[in-house]
């Protein structure tokens, strides 16, 4: 079924699949208007390649529910004969009360607006979705006529909820799937398979620290001094830092604009810690560990700025999956000759799409290719990939974009020719580049 069709509606769900699939409920306005019992939707496909990754990932941004679109698309009928909207073009025409109106609704009960109740109905219809109380949408085109609509929609609705039934039971096939698929275009996409065994995540920060004791054993030595030696760099709830400083007792500070917050496993030390001196009946007053010291704010050009003493007295530069602030730790360490280990995870095209990678191969007589040179660089140019033939070798040149976990390290690394690679025997991305000025 080939029919284009412009629908508007209400988004009322949102699900994303991969970065290749979207799927947006759409209701019409006025159902949520008239409040009917049953709830008619109609499901909206963002996909590859009618769409393009970046028009995907920038409409799993943006669209929210609540908002008022205008769509246009091609009608799609499945086997059960649910229709739904291949969609190629989206607009929105009106949006969800900010989020300040939303806190003010749920802190003043007097605060009136028409668009927060009007969101609050969108959200119960929401939760109607959730237990299928919803039957297909008779879709309308723009001028108020119907476009193609199905028969029998309690027979339908019962085959589209028996076929949920069968996602929710395959479910984990389905993701074990999609990791196989992902690690097929991206190898190094979930985790590295060899160097031992690994731990879970919830020891990842101990397997951390150890390492770069191990790495850089200075900071045992030096555990006796005031001065921050390391800086942990996007910490997060603080769970290296705690580590670090208060387990091991080697001076750092976390850089994080969210609060300290520790978990479970650290209350449960610090309780073993006072039964312990309990237990050796050491003399005086109790005092507990310390917490980890804090500095609450973003890790970036302006920190060099405002916190030069820190700097200064720093030692090493340390991020477990430091998500945005990656690339400035590496950047901060190669401009203060300062050593850093980073574990990268998130690789964020979106935010940083002017990352490339400039590489030479050269082509061999069986097809394999051979690295001459990679350089790491930032640039609005469009990437291409050539081959040409220079001084009777065949030479294939490649200006790629950073989109995938192995190109962010790839990147990362060929900043500078003394970064080196390491793995962490933890379960997830275990890939660490650490930096010394002082090694050969």
């Amino acid at each position: 079924m080939n029919d284009e069709i412009e629908v508007e509606g209400i988004a009322v769900k949102k699900r994303k699949l991969s970065k290749k699939l979207l799927f947006i409920d759409l209701m019409e306005s006025k159902s949520v208007q008239s409040l009917q019992n049953e709830i008619e939707i109609v499901t909206l496909i963002f996909k590859f390649p009618v769409l393009s990754l970046l028009e995907i990932d920038e409409m799993r941004r943006k669209l929210r529910i609540g908002d008022s679109l205008r769509v246009k698309g091609r009608i799609e009928l499945d086997s059960f004969g649910i229709l739904s909207i291949i969609v190629n073009r989206v607009q929105v025409m009106d949006r969800k009360p900010s989020v300040d109106d939303l806190k003010k609704a749920k802190s003043d009960s007097s605060f009136q607006s028409s668009s927060v109740d009007f969101y609050k109905i969108v959200e119960r219809i929401s939760q109607q979705i959730d237990s299928n109380d919803i039957k297909a949408l008779p879709l309308r085109r723009t001028d108020g006529t119907n476009a193609i609509t199905t028969e029998n929609n309690g027979e339908n609705n019962g085959k589209r909820e028996e076929k949920e039934r069968e996602g929710k039971n395959g479910k984990k096939d389905n993701n074990r799937k999609r990791k196989e698929e992902k690690r097929e275009e991206d190898p190094d996409s979930q985790f590295d398979s060899t160097h031992g065994e690994k731990k879970g995540h919830s020891k990842r920060d101990e397997v951390f620290v150890e390492w770069l004791i191990k790495k850089f054993p200075f900071l045992l030595e030096s555990s006796q001094s005031t001065e921050s030696l390391v800086i942990d760099v996007a910490g997060g709830r603080g769970f290296v830092s705690f580590e670090l400083f208060t387990k091991r007792g080697i001076p750092s500070i976390l850089v994080d604009p969210r609060p300290l917050q520790l978990g479970k496993k650290h209350f449960k030390f610090l309780k073993q810690h006072k039964k312990k001196h309990k237990k050796n009946n050491l003399e005086g007053l109790y005092v507990p560990p310390e917490a980890p010291k804090q500095i609450q704010t973003l890790f970036n050009s302006d920190f060099n700025e405002n916190h030069r003493e820190t700097i200064q007295s720093c030692k090493l530069l340390i991020g477990m999956h430091p998500d945005q602030a990656t690339e400035e730790i590496v950047d901060m360490g190669l401009k203060h000759n300062l050593r850093f280990a980073i574990v990268p995870c998130c690789v964020f095209a979106h935010q940083f799409p002017q990352r490339r990678i400039l590489k030479r191969e050269r082509i061999l007589s069986d097809g394999q290719l051979e690295l001459i040179e990679a350089t790491s660089l930032t640039s609005d140019k469009e990437p291409f990939v050539k081959e040409e033939v220079i001084d009777d070798e065949n030479i294939k040149t490649s200006f790629m974009e950073v989109k995938t976990y192995s190109e962010l390290v790839e990147y990362l690394k060929g900043k500078d020719n003394r970064i080196k690679m390491d793995f962490l025997s933890i379960e997830g991305r275990n890939k660490i580049l650490y930096f010394d000025p002082l090694e050969t």
